[in-house]
């Protein structure tokens, strides 16, 4: 707690609490975004896939190829046009 010399007081988060940890990723976690790629109109999809090759072409190929990836999972033409884009080529091992 922090008194301010206006007489406020401001409560500071406790730091000492853990860091927030998520679940591992399942199959089921990409059925939306699939879902909401397919209902999108093609020029939507277009520029989505504009849009993600522009954010993902400045940085590092093993973060490209993970992206690629769950692209892959919600669906697979979504991933295959982001690999494209970035000129990486799709494996079985990056499709799976």
């Amino acid at each position: 707690m922090k008194v301010a010399s206006s007489g406020f007081i401001f409560l500071l988060p406790d730091i000492s609490e853990s860091i927030l940890t998520t679940a591992p990723t399942t199959d089921d976690d990409f059925v939306q975004p699939g879902n909401l790629y397919r209902l999108m109109p093609s020029d939507e999809q277009d520029q989505l896939i504009i849009n993600l090759v522009n954010s993902l072409k400045n940085v590092p190929e093993f973060i490209q190829e993970r992206m690629v990836k769950h692209f892959f999972k919600a669906e697979s033409t979504w991933g295959e046009r982001v690999a494209k884009e970035l000129g990486i080529e799709i494996s079985p091992a990056l499709a799976a």
